[in-house]
C-alpha cells in the first residue's frame, strides 16, 4: 500500500515514514505542499498523510483540492490544532480521520489500516437507502444525495449498526474520534441534516431518535 506524507517538519515526516515502512506499507515524502500536489497529480496513493499547517500551501487547501479534483483518496490529517472547530472544518474538507501531534506510532498505524480497510468496502445498502463512501453520495428511491465527508461518516456508522441504538458518546467517537472533548449537540446538528437530506416527506423515517440511548437506524419505529 502507497502512503504519501506531506509534511513539512523533516523529524516528523522521517519518524512517520520509517513507522509505516516497519509496518510493511511503501511510504513517501513530500515537505511543501505544492510538491505533494504535484505528486498526487502524478501518481496515484492509497492513503495520503496530511500536514494541516505547511509553508506556500495549507493543508486544508490541499484536501479541498483534492476532493474539487475527484480525488478520493483517504486522507488522514495530521494537526496541532486540538480544538472542535478545526477538526470539524477538516472533516467537512473531506478528510476522513485526523491525528493531533503529539501522536502515538501505534495509534497512527491503527488509524492507517482502518482507514484503508474502509477503502476496500464503499457501498453500503439499508433497504431503500444506498451509500456510496468514495463519492460522498447517497441514493434513496432513485434521488441522488451529496453529502459531506462527515455526514458520510455518520451515516456509514448508523448503516454498519442497523437497529441498534448508537449512543452520542459512541457517535463522537466513531465519527469524530473524540468520545468526550466534542460538543455532545454536534451530534444533533448532523442527524439533522442527515434526516433533512435523506428523509422527504414522502418517504417513511430512517433514522430514528431512541430515548435515552441515541439514535438508531431502522425501517419500523423503535
Amino acid at each position: 500500500m502507497k502512503v504519501l506524507i506531506i509534511e513539512d517538519e523533516a523529524g516528523v515526516a522521517s519518524f512517520v515514514s520509517r513507522a509505516l515502512s516497519e509496518s510493511g506499507f511503501e511510504p513517501s515524502v513530500e515537505l511543501t505542499g505544492w510538491n505533494g500536489v504535484r505528486r498526487l497529480r502524478a501518481e496515484s496513493f492509497d492513503l495520503v498523510i496530511l500536514d494541516l499547517m505547511l509553508p506556500e500551501i495549507g493543508g486544508l487547501e490541499i484536501l479541498q483540492t483534492m476532493r474539487l479534483e475527484g480525488d478520493t483518496t483517504p486522507v488522514l490529517l495530521l494537526t496541532a490544532k486540538s480544538n472542535t472547530e478545526d477538526r470539524v472544518d477538516g472533516l467537512d474538507a473531506g478528510a476522513d480521520d485526523y491525528l493531533v501531534k503529539p501522536f502515538d506510532v501505534a495509534e497512527l498505524i491503527a488509524r492507517v489500516r482502518v482507514l484503508l480497510r474502509r477503502g476496500t468496502r464503499t457501498i453500503l445498502r439499508y433497504g431503500d437507502l444506498t451509500l456510496d463512501r468514495s463519492s460522498r453520495t447517497a441514493d434513496r428511491n432513485g434521488r441522488r444525495i451529496y453529502l459531506s465527508s462527515t455526514e458520510t461518516a455518520l451515516l456509514e456508522f448508523l448503516m454498519a449498526n442497523p437497529h441498534k441504538p448508537l449512543s452520542k458518546g459512541a457517535v463522537l467517537e466513531a465519527v469524530w474520534n473524540d468520545p468526550y472533548a466534542s460538543n455532545p449537540n454536534v451530534v444533533e446538528v448532523y442527524i439533522s441534516h442527515l434526516r433533512s437530506k435523506t428523509e422527504l416527506k414522502d418517504e417513511p423515517r430512517l433514522i430514528h431518535t431512541v430515548r435515552g440511548k441515541g439514535y438508531m437506524l431502522s425501517s419500523e419505529e423503535p
